[in-house]
């Protein structure tokens, strides 16, 4: 019987086999989560859904953008004796976080009627707010999980969060009481659970004495974020407004539509994450020992035979959009087989976009990316509700890919001008 040494041994030596089984987990139950809420809420409920889910997102992002990514890299940074202090701060910079943002959330449900006329869809707005702060918190203990190199954490962590979420919504199926207030009350005690069953680490951690040490690291924080928040939050307007405009054009039917259809494309992030994986560190590597020319030789070599997979896996997506709709999601959705053609499109053009961020993130000039987001957020905002008003879907459709093509665009063109001008690359 393996002792409790060759087991850790086993872990250690297949520790990417286990973050992308994590990986792997987290893609699988998204995608299905997306399949049973079809059919358990229909279109339009699943809509609202989809909307409610995209401030989850964006909340992610600006927590992510301010917490987590910093902490990825500086708590590398401290000395040993300064890194049990730095994440007591952060554990208390993460509550603050989260009672700041329900506070927020129950002013706002407060005072809905003063000032505007609240959408159906306000109802909702205090669970989704729990839900949120939630869905941030396992993101921290995950990601803390991942600095101390301890990689089973998060794969048990969601293995939990999966299993209780879809033995929940199995119960409202079988009992008949399938609603989208019932649904969320399901994923809150889904995150709930994955979050307390693997606090441990924090349960003994002394806040006031560590309390005085927030403020100097909140400031660490701002100062290494400041361009991370700005990008986190052009990267979700570039992405999300023109659902927000269908939802408010179109309703809420259409935005469950794209929905459904964007869930089956995504299914790529799993070519993506293994992109991800791997190319950057090897672009870099090869920049580092060879020089600009084998670098960029790599990029090329290594992007097309990717991108003839993509393709492959793409063009078959494309050519069977209503046949998939119609066995995933059932046949009287099948008519929006077209959406998955355009989502093929806009994948495509944005696989592109990654070789091209690896070139400029390998000779560190990042600043090109930042204004790729800017170009594509003020395309979207300016765009998105005239296109998805006269257009309607195909107009949301369009302008996505419109979109892409601008990011990929600017990069291209800040590429070209580096290249032209080799003595830059080293400034």
């Amino acid at each position: 019987m393996p002792n409790i040494q060759s087991i850790q041994q086993f872990i250690t030596a297949n520790q990417k086999v286990l973050i992308l089984a994590d990986q792997a987990i987290v893609s699988g139950g998204n995608f299905v989560l997306g399949l049973v809420l079809v059919r358990l809420l229909g279109l339009d409920q699943y809509g609202i859904f989809a909307l409610l889910w995209m401030g989850a997102l964006f909340l992610l992002s600006l927590h992510q953008a301010f917490i987590t990514k910093p902490m990825m890299t500086l708590f590398f940074k401290k000395k040993v004796t300064e890194k049990v202090a730095y994440i007591q701060s952060l554990w208390i910079i993460q509550i603050g976080f989260g009672i700041g943002f329900f506070g927020l959330a129950i002013l706002i449900y407060w005072v809905r009627d003063l000032f505007f006329s609240a959408p159906n869809w306000f109802q909702y707005l205090l669970p989704i707010s729990v839900l949120s702060i939630l869905y941030v918190l396992q993101d921290f203990i995950r990601k803390y999980y991942f600095i101390q190199k301890q990689y089973i954490r998060p794969f048990l962590m969601d293995a939990l969060l999966y299993s209780v979420l879809f033995i929940g919504l199995f119960g409202t199926y079988y009992f008949e009481i399938a609603s989208l207030f019932l649904t969320l009350i399901i994923l809150i005690g889904a995150y709930a659970s994955s979050c307390i069953s693997f606090s441990k680490p924090f349960h003994n951690y002394k806040i006031l004495e560590s309390s005085n040490k927030v403020k100097l690291i909140i400031k660490e924080h701002y100062q290494f974020s400041t361009w991370l928040l700005g990008t986190s939050i052009l990267q979700w307007c570039s992405g999300n407004f023109f659902l927000i405009a269908a939802a408010s054009t179109l309703g809420a039917t259409a935005v469950g539509a794209v929905r459904i259809g964007q869930n089956i494309v995504g299914l790529c992030h799993l070519l993506f994450l293994a992109m991800e994986n791997i190319v950057p560190a090897e672009a870099a590597q090869q920049y580092i020992e060879k020089g600009m020319n084998k670098m960029s030789q790599y990029l090329k070599q290594t992007s097309l035979w990717m991108g003839s997979v993509v393709t492959v896996v793409l063009g078959v997506m494309a050519l069977s959009g209503s046949f998939l709709i119609e066995i995933l999601y059932g046949s009287e959705y099948s008519s929006y087989g077209f959406v998955i053609v355009g989502y093929c499109i806009n994948y495509f053009i944005a696989y592109w976009g990654f070789p091209a961020r690896y070139f400029l993130r390998t000779i560190q000039f990042t600043k090109p990316i930042f204004i790729a987001y800017c170009i594509s957020a003020a395309f979207s905002m300016a765009a998105a509700f005239p296109m998805t008003e006269h257009w309607g879907i195909w107009g949301l459709l369009t302008g996505l890919i419109i979109s892409q093509l601008l990011t990929l665009f600017t990069y291209m063109y800040f590429i070209r001008q580096k290249l032209k001008t080799p003595s830059l690359l080293y400034q």
